[in-house]
Protein backbone atom coordinates (compact mmCIF):
# COMPACT_ATOMS: atom_id res chain seq x y z
CA UNK A 1 0.00 0.00 0.00
CA UNK A 2 2.71 2.54 0.78
CA UNK A 3 4.27 1.69 -2.56
CA UNK A 4 1.05 2.57 -4.40
CA UNK A 5 0.76 5.94 -2.64
CA UNK A 6 4.41 6.70 -3.38
CA UNK A 7 3.95 5.73 -7.05
CA UNK A 8 0.87 7.95 -7.37
CA UNK A 9 2.72 10.86 -5.71
CA UNK A 10 5.69 10.51 -8.10
CA UNK A 11 3.28 10.28 -11.06
CA UNK A 12 1.51 13.46 -9.92
CA UNK A 13 4.81 15.35 -9.59
CA UNK A 14 5.84 14.23 -13.09
CA UNK A 15 2.53 15.45 -14.54
CA UNK A 16 2.95 18.83 -12.85
CA UNK A 17 6.48 19.19 -14.24
CA UNK A 18 5.35 18.15 -17.75
CA UNK A 19 2.50 20.67 -17.69
CA UNK A 20 5.00 23.55 -17.40
CA UNK A 21 6.87 22.43 -20.53
CA UNK A 22 3.79 21.77 -22.60
CA UNK A 23 2.80 24.42 -25.18
CA UNK A 24 -0.05 26.58 -24.01
CA UNK A 25 -2.79 26.66 -26.66
CA UNK A 26 -4.44 29.73 -25.22
CA UNK A 27 -1.29 31.78 -25.79
CA UNK A 28 -1.13 30.78 -29.45
CA UNK A 29 -4.83 31.46 -29.88
CA UNK A 30 -4.43 34.86 -28.24
CA UNK A 31 -1.55 35.70 -30.62
CA UNK A 32 -3.61 34.64 -33.63
CA UNK A 33 -6.54 36.71 -32.42
CA UNK A 34 -4.30 39.76 -31.97
CA UNK A 35 -2.89 39.33 -35.47
CA UNK A 36 -6.38 39.02 -36.94
CA UNK A 37 -7.53 42.09 -35.06
CA UNK A 38 -4.58 44.14 -36.30
CA UNK A 39 -5.12 42.93 -39.87
CA UNK A 40 -8.80 43.80 -39.65
CA UNK A 41 -8.04 47.28 -38.32
CA UNK A 42 -5.55 47.89 -41.13
CA UNK A 43 -8.10 46.79 -43.72
CA UNK A 44 -10.74 49.08 -42.25
CA UNK A 45 -8.27 51.98 -42.26
CA UNK A 46 -7.37 51.36 -45.91
CA UNK A 47 -11.03 51.16 -46.89
CA UNK A 48 -11.81 54.42 -45.09
CA UNK A 49 -8.85 56.06 -46.80
CA UNK A 50 -9.99 54.85 -50.23
CA UNK A 51 -13.54 55.96 -49.50
CA UNK A 52 -12.40 59.45 -48.53
CA UNK A 53 -10.29 59.64 -51.72
CA UNK A 54 -13.28 58.62 -53.83
CA UNK A 55 -15.51 61.12 -52.06
CA UNK A 56 -12.98 63.87 -52.66
CA UNK A 57 -12.80 62.93 -56.35
CA UNK A 58 -16.57 63.12 -56.59
CA UNK A 59 -16.82 66.40 -54.71
CA UNK A 60 -13.88 68.19 -56.38
CA UNK A 61 -15.30 68.19 -59.92
CA UNK A 62 -18.42 69.89 -58.54
CA UNK A 63 -16.25 72.58 -57.00
CA UNK A 64 -14.25 72.97 -60.21
CA UNK A 65 -17.28 73.81 -62.33
CA UNK A 66 -17.67 77.37 -61.01
CA UNK A 67 -13.95 77.92 -61.57
CA UNK A 68 -14.45 76.79 -65.17
CA UNK A 69 -17.29 79.29 -65.53
CA UNK A 70 -15.05 82.02 -64.16
CA UNK A 71 -12.46 81.07 -66.74
CA UNK A 72 -15.06 81.26 -69.51
CA UNK A 73 -16.19 84.65 -68.22
CA UNK A 74 -12.57 85.84 -68.10
CA UNK A 75 -12.08 84.60 -71.67
CA UNK A 76 -15.15 86.51 -72.84
CA UNK A 77 -13.96 89.63 -71.07
CA UNK A 78 -10.55 89.22 -72.66
CA UNK A 79 -12.10 88.80 -76.12
CA UNK A 80 -14.34 91.83 -75.67
CA UNK A 81 -11.36 93.90 -74.52
CA UNK A 82 -9.28 92.68 -77.46
CA UNK A 83 -11.95 93.66 -80.02
CA UNK A 84 -12.56 96.98 -78.25
CA UNK A 85 -8.88 97.92 -78.39
CA UNK A 86 -8.83 97.02 -82.10
CA UNK A 87 -11.60 99.58 -82.66
CA UNK A 88 -14.54 97.25 -83.25
CA UNK A 89 -18.03 98.62 -82.66
CA UNK A 90 -20.40 97.10 -80.10
CA UNK A 91 -22.32 95.32 -82.87
CA UNK A 92 -19.11 93.84 -84.31
CA UNK A 93 -17.90 92.72 -80.87
CA UNK A 94 -21.28 91.11 -80.21
CA UNK A 95 -21.20 89.20 -83.48
CA UNK A 96 -17.58 88.08 -83.00
CA UNK A 97 -18.17 86.82 -79.44
CA UNK A 98 -21.70 85.46 -80.11
CA UNK A 99 -23.13 87.76 -77.45
CA UNK A 100 -25.90 90.33 -77.56
CA UNK A 101 -25.13 94.01 -77.64
CA UNK A 102 -26.51 94.37 -74.08
CA UNK A 103 -24.25 91.55 -72.82
CA UNK A 104 -21.20 93.21 -74.37
CA UNK A 105 -22.19 96.51 -72.76
CA UNK A 106 -22.68 94.76 -69.42
CA UNK A 107 -19.24 93.13 -69.62
CA UNK A 108 -17.66 96.45 -70.50
CA UNK A 109 -19.36 98.20 -67.57
CA UNK A 110 -18.71 95.48 -65.00
CA UNK A 111 -15.06 94.99 -65.97
CA UNK A 112 -14.50 98.70 -66.61
CA UNK A 113 -13.21 98.49 -70.11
Amino acid sequence: MPWAILALLIFAILLIILSYFREDRTKTLAKELDELTITHMQDVYQLKKRLSELESQIILPDKKKPAHKKTARAKLTEDVFFYYTKGYTLEQIASETNLTKDEVTSIMKNDKI
